[in-house]
């Protein structure tokens, strides 16, 4: 029996001694195999029967984690066979293990000049130079291994990456797919080809080689993953969802892969699925914070505003700096009706992110809903400086200049949100709004027609357009064709059949108008100019008892109208006393 095989006998007995005290399992990784100091088989190149001594109490003691003890053996154990690159290939593996990389590399580089064909002496080479960020050094030495041994499928694998990595894509699947001539069943061959091909959006081919690697090895969670993600770049998101969770069947204690998966279900709106990986997430991390937020916004989602007040009170109480829980909670009460209490969350936040102009648009918007008009155009104000080509705080500031009947304000407003977005539609029409109620009658139709030129879906604008036409009784017949293209948009809008009436009306097409009309009333029961314009008909009509009854309906939608109330008090007359 030869020396290294006594020697072989004598250290697995010690392996098994140390195993048996310290049981675990070995996990294999996906990305590039990690650098690790694995204890060398022991082959023929083992040292000479006087340096087993010293070789045995350096593995003893590397066992025990005591690796300058180990290293110090090695060393002596060189001093009996110095041109050993067995020996000088473990005092690297020793050495990276304490962390001392140059010294690993010194070793590793006299192991392979000591013996040149020394194949675990060139791969941990080779390993070392890639995590020293040496790529070509590392290539040098994967390369000369395949030529001592082409079978060795961990020098292909390191290899491919390396390629990979530099972006050589063709070279790497060059690489990857020799080890598969020989090897068509290694998992990890096929699956570093399938990211290689991820990389490269080559998608459908990646989906192939990712496949073939499951089918190799089912429980090989790192590929699973990564099929899951290439599904969900290509929208296969019930594919991704089923690997996903096959993936966490694996590894339950992935929580980085929960958190994507419950991402996922709250992208696809499944709210109650998202629910159930957040509450298992803060099962086993109470104290994550980023849960409780993600469980606080699935539950705002679902509508139960009061769990999710709960969980960003609670995110609050560990940092009530937190100025987005501020703005989620603001959104709850907001939801709630409970404007004042919105906005106290929303100065909150502001305290804490005082140049914020989304904070003070969202004031504004809250400030609207109260009808707190000049609180509105304040804050919009304020964050004017913090952003001044923001094209949308000019256009809500044109909005409540509006509002507020400042209509030349309202005007420079928005001309400088066109200015700054000229190709939004939206502003153009907002902008003939306002030219329209300040009485530039004109520039209004400019503005609309611009509008509907950048869109020509935008189904406001051309009922805008055509009801101008119509409650002036011009260009009766333009009129018509933009209410109809409204309303081949929108066919149901009661707005625009209300138009589509009036511009009957004022041709003297009495009974389309009545019921194009009467269609409008039923859709939009509570808006006074259509019930002002229903009754208007019923007039012409002499339908007097009607004609009033919409009349009354309209003064109570819009109390201070003086043309309603003339046109009642000239109704009663002609009916006479008695006869309402």
């Amino acid at each position: 029996m030869t020396f290294s095989r006594i020697y072989l006998i004598i250290t697995v007995s010690l392996l098994l001694l140390v195993s048996l005290s310290a049981c675990g399992l070995l996990k294999r990784q996906a990305p590039p195999p990690a650098l690790q100091a694995p204890i060398e088989e022991v082959s023929e190149r083992a040292p000479g029967p006087e340096a087993y001594y010293h070789y045995l109490m350096a593995t003893l003691a590397e066992l025990q984690y005591d690796f300058d003890k180990s290293i110090a053996e090695y060393k002596i154990a060189l001093q009996y066979d110095p041109d050993s690159a067995y020996l000088l290939n473990n005092l690297a593996s020793v050495s990276l293990r304490k962390g001392d990389l140059k010294g690993a590399i010194f070793y590793g580089e006299e192991a392979v000049r000591n013996d040149p064909t020394y194949v675990p002496a060139r791969v941990q080479l080779g390993k070392l130079y890639y995590s020293m960020k040496e790529p070509e050094k590392a290539i040098k030495q994967f390369m000369q291994v395949l030529k001592i041994d082409p079978l060795e499928e961990e020098a292909y694998i390191f290899l491919g990456s390396l390629y990979a990595e530099s972006r050589n894509f063709p070279e790497a699947i060059k690489i990857l797919t020799n080890l598969l001539k020989f090897k068509k069943d290694s998992a990890l061959g096929n699956y570093y080809i399938g990211m290689v091909y991820a990389h490269m959006g080559l998608y459908l081919k990646s989906e192939e080689y990712l496949r073939a690697t499951i089918q190799i090895d089912p429980y090989f969670e790192n590929a699973i993953v990564k099929l899951a993600e290439v599904y969900e770049i290509q929208k296969k998101y019930r594919q991704a969802i089923e690997l996903y969770r096959k993936a966490l069947e694996i590894n339950p204690h992935n929580t980085a892969l929960r958190y994507r998966l419950g991402q996922l279900y709250l992208q696809k709106e499944r709210f109650g699925e998202a629910l159930k990986e957040y509450k298992e997430l803060s099962r086993l991390d109470p104290k994550d914070l980023d849960t409780h937020t993600r469980l606080g916004f699935v539950y705002f989602q679902q509508k139960d505003y009061h769990r999710a007040l709960e969980e960003f009170q609670l995110v609050l109480a560990a940092n009530p700096q937190n100025s987005d829980i501020h703005y989620y909670m603001a959104a709850i009460y907001e939801e709630t009706k409970r404007y004042r209490e919105a906005l106290q969350e929303l100065k909150k936040a502001l305290d804490y992110k005082p140049k914020s102009v989304e904070i003070r648009l969202y004031m504004a918007q809250l400030y609207q809903q109260l009808k707190e008009i000049k609180e509105t155009i304040s804050v919009l104000n304020e964050a004017l400086p913090y952003e001044p080509k923001n094209a949308r705080v000019h256009f809500y500031l044109g909005l409540a200049y509006s509002e507020d009947k400042q209509y030349q304000a309202a005007i420079k407003s928005l001309q400088e949100a066109i200015k700054l977005e000229p190709r939004n539609d939206q502003y153009y029409f907002n902008l003939g709004a306002v030219y329209d109620k300040a009485g530039y009658f004109e520039e209004c139709i400019v503005q609309m027609r611009k509008a509907v030129e950048l869109n020509p879906k935008n189904a406001e604008a051309l009922n805008y357009l055509g009801y101008l036409f119509a409650e002036r009784g011009i260009r009766l017949e333009e009129s018509l064709v933009a209410i109809r293209k409204a309303l081949e948009l929108e066919p149901d809008n009661g707005y625009f059949i209300d138009s589509l009436g009036w511009a009957f009306f004022k041709q003297g097409k009495i009974k389309e108008a009545l019921k194009e009309l009467q269609r409008a009333a039923r859709l939009v029961s509570d808006d006074p100019i259509i019930r002002e314009h229903l009754g208007d008909v019923y007039y012409e009509l002499k339908m007097y008892k009607e004609s009033m009854r919409e009349w009354k309906e309209s003064l109570e939608l819009k109390p201070e109208s003086e043309a309603v109330k003339k046109k009642l008090a000239d109704i009663e007359r002609i009916l006479g006393p008695g006869k309402k």
